[in-house]
């Protein structure tokens, strides 16, 4: 509920980005992004010294406005290895990783990440056997008559996914690929709305949804249509039930990364 809330998000954030897929005779080419973003620190030490006033429920807020305090932290991490030594080829080995971590204190103390900060899997460049953020939290799943949990999406404040895809040159500007994928997210604090959800050190990899796939992508260049169909192997709450097992055919522009 904390997390739909009207609440003010005062962030600051850097990034840094290392990218080598602008030199393209390189046969490994590696991409690594980091970003870090604070908010409310500021505004809770200002308030704290006596500028600001607790509402009700024990926050403070900001003209009447319940301002978010967190940290989060984001990796990315994508290698590319040609296969063939020519420099043209477009015979590829893809693999990436993303972690997440976003942890909410003070202010949000005992709660999550305002909904616009949350992590969601699954879609057309995410795990391409699910559909955008329905995986997860954790091992949960809502129950069908659960209107309720079922209509929003299902996020997290912490995330794991990793991707691995060979992409091969069929016929010109036609490309064909091969690809794994798993992932999911986490809450840090317990829901009782979401059982399952919280992060758990001792089970956190077997709540790993994995997803697997072919794809065909038309490839000019300047613009790629990619056509991923995707067939669920594993889902984060165990093998997947009978509404579950059927598989995705994902339509998008570029490629998932």
């Amino acid at each position: 509920k904390q997390a739909y809330t009207s609440q003010f998000i005062l962030a600051s954030s850097y990034r840094y980005t290392y990218n080598q897929q602008v030199l393209e005779k390189r046969r490994q080419q590696i991409f690594f992004q980091g970003q870090a973003e604070v908010s409310g620190n500021v505004a809770n030490a200002l308030s704290s010294i006596g500028a600001g006033k607790k509402t009700g429920d024990q926050y403070y807020s900001i003209a009447g406005q319940r301002f978010a305090q967190y940290a989060k932290f984001d990796l990315e991490l994508r290698e590319y290895y040609r296969i063939s030594a020519n420099p043209t080829s477009g015979n590829r080995i893809v693999g990436r990783l993303q972690i997440g971590v976003g942890l909410p204190y003070g202010n949000s103390g005992g709660g999550t990440l305002p909904y616009l900060r949350q992590y969601g899997i699954g879609g057309p460049n995410s795990v391409r056997a699910y559909a955008a953020r329905q995986i997860g939290p954790g091992r949960y799943k809502p129950a069908t008559t659960d209107i309720i949990n079922n209509y929003y999406d299902q996020v997290g404040d912490l995330r794991l996914e990793g991707n691995l895809e060979y992409r091969q040159d069929l016929f010109p500007y036609v490309k064909g690929a091969l690809f794994v994928d798993a992932g999911n997210v986490w809450l840090v604090n317990n829901d009782p709305q979401r059982p399952g959800g919280q992060f758990q050190a001792s089970t956190f990899l077997n709540q790993l949804a994995v997803g697997a796939g072919a794809g065909l992508r038309i490839d000019v260049q300047f613009f790629v249509i990619r056509f991923d169909y995707a067939i669920p192997v594993r889902a984060n709450y165990g093998t997947p039930d009978s509404g579950d097992k059927a598989g995705r055919l994902n339509l998008a522009i570029g490629y998932p990364f």
